[in-house]
C-alpha cells in the first residue's frame, strides 16, 4: 500500500502536477493519472481501497492518500512540490 503513494509521488506521470507545470484540479489531476486514482473533495477524505487518492488545494498544496485493507490511512503531503508531512516513515 505505502509503496504506492511512493511510487507515484516519483512517477514521471505525476512530475508536472508536483512541480506546479500544469494547473490542475484534483478531478483534473485524478484523469490524468489513470483509472487507480481518485479525486477528494479534501485532505482528510479517504479513497476506496485499491484507490489512490489526490487532493489538491491552494498554494500547490498536495495531498495523496491509500487506505489499506486494515483501516489504516496512509498519506503523503507535498506543498510546493518538497515532501511536508507524511506517514510513511517506517515504510
Amino acid at each position: 500500500m505505502a509503496r504506492d503513494l511512493q511510487w507515484l509521488a516519483r512517477a514521471r506521470a505525476f512530475y508536472d502536477i508536483r512541480y506546479g507545470v500544469v494547473r490542475v484540479d484534483a478531478a483534473g489531476a485524478a484523469r490524468q493519472l489513470g483509472a487507480h486514482v481518485v479525486p477528494l473533495d479534501s485532505p482528510q477524505a479517504t479513497p476506496p481501497l485499491g484507490r489512490l487518492g489526490i487532493w489538491i488545494g491552494d498554494g500547490r498544496r498536495v495531498v495523496l492518500i491509500e487506505q489499506a485493507p486494515t483501516g489504516r490511512r496512509f498519506f503523503l503531503e507535498l506543498r510546493r512540490g518538497i515532501i511536508y508531512r507524511t506517514n510513511l516513515g517506517e515504510f
